[in-house]
């Protein structure tokens, strides 16, 4: 339990956010007696988001979307192109307002899988850290 002032609850209850919820909607959390550690949440959450990318529940994203980029990026001029792998390549709900510095999300993935893979010593995680960067500069 936590206790919170009554004008921070109210500000919660105003969710403004198209298809999650509707106004005044309560969530509860329930957490288990013992938590994961961080390296259990970690190893989920990538095999997660791999799966997802991989047999994303909508093909046009992860690597549906590729392939179809891949047939069809010869026809198409530079700007439509990158808009369309910006947009794809990106996973929901981290969809970019704008194109420009959509590679931030790459850095931050990398540096991520950098200090983690450094932290259990995981050497895969700090060779995938360095193919995540290199992937996300322009």
């Amino acid at each position: 339990m936590q206790k919170i002032p009554y004008t921070d609850f109210e500000e919660s209850l105003d969710v403004k956010v198209p298809g999650m919820s509707k106004k005044n909607t309560i969530r509860t959390f329930v957490l288990p007696e013992k938590l994961p550690t961080e390296l259990e949440v970690a190893r989920k959450g990538f095999s997660y988001k791999a799966e997802k990318f991989l047999n994303p529940p909508v093909k046009l994203f992860g690597v549906p979307a590729m392939r179809r980029l891949a047939e069809e990026i010869f026809e198409w001029d530079n700007k439509k192109c990158f808009e369309h792998m910006a947009t794809y390549a990106t996973t929901p709900p981290m969809l970019p307002k704008t194109f420009e510095n959509s590679h931030g999300m790459w850095f931050w993935q990398a540096d991520v899988l950098n200090t983690l893979g450094r932290k259990y010593g995981i050497d895969e995680w700090v060779e995938a850290s360095t193919l995540f960067r290199r992937s996300g500069k322009k």
